[in-house]
């Protein structure tokens, strides 16, 4: 759960920061309620998706390579974006949604997988330090 809540939390942040600077400049129109509801669930959703994607590492009980890890997880992100957003109708369903999505999936989605590989690693290196202090 907080894996889960630290996914929705920075990536829906950086999202709405983007989309925020992005307004500013012209190149989308400004944010209305709607949009940040279904921004939230997007984000909750993929958070959701990557909680799968772990569970589903755990089973196989193989680590996968970060690289693969990486690309296996942004394809689930993109998917996610364009079927909600073109339910939604927040995103045309047409090929030209994959660009207008990328410029915020890409940095977002590599800056929230940087912060949780890093979190990852500290918690591992805090669990082995107290065991090596119990030896």
């Amino acid at each position: 759960m907080k894996g889960f809540l630290k996914i929705v939390g920075i990536s829906f942040t950086g999202c709405v920061l983007f989309f925020c600077v992005f307004a500013k400049l012209g190149l989308v129109p400004s944010i209305t309620e709607d949009f940040i509801f279904i921004l939230f669930f997007m984000d909750s959703s993929i958070a959701g998706a990557n909680m799968l994607t772990n569970l589903w590492e755990e089973k196989r009980k193989r680590e996968t390579p970060v690289i693969v890890d990486y690309f296996i997880r942004i394809i689930e992100c993109y998917l996610i974006v364009l079927l909600e957003g073109c339910l939604s109708g927040m995103i045309p369903f047409a090929p030209i949604a994959f660009i207008y999505i990328s410029p915020i999936i890409i940095p977002v989605f590599t800056g929230t997988y940087i912060v949780m590989l890093v979190s990852a690693k500290n918690s591992a290196d805090y669990i082995n330090k107290k065991i090596n202090n119990k030896k």
